[in-house]
């Protein structure tokens, strides 16, 4: 899929055109960019030609706190042989909210051997 993505986005190059990545967000980027809560700003912003590399990245990190986008992300982590970064991901959740698919994550990977990078303090609500 980011083969097909990449030929496509080559075909869109001109001056008036800015290629902005946007990693990790799954296949069905309106959808995924709705649930987040930023694709009417950036829409809005790209039809008022305000829409800067700045500010869509600054945007873009709302995805920190969508739980779809942290999924997708372990799971990328897991898959490119990554454990540590997983483990990162889930003590990203786990220090702003309790989450029993993360806690249970990090357990496992834990139990591995794969502890985080720093550390960190659970949410304790």
């Amino acid at each position: 899929l980011q083969r097909m993505d990449a030929s496509h986005a080559a075909i869109f190059s001109a001056d008036n055109v800015t290629k902005l990545r946007m990693t990790a967000l799954g296949g069905v980027l309106d959808a995924t960019l709705s649930q987040i809560g930023v694709l009417d700003g950036l829409l809005r912003a790209a039809m008022d030609k305000t829409l800067t590399p700045q500010l869509f990245y600054q945007t873009m990190r709302a995805r920190r706190n969508s739980e779809t986008f942290l999924r997708v992300l372990f799971r990328r982590m897991l898959a490119t042989n990554h454990p540590v970064l997983a483990a990162n991901v889930c003590a990203h959740v786990l220090q702003k909210r309790k989450h029993h698919f993360f806690e249970k994550r990090l357990k496992e990977l834990q139990s591995a051997g794969h502890e985080p990078s720093r550390p960190f303090k659970p949410y304790a609500a």
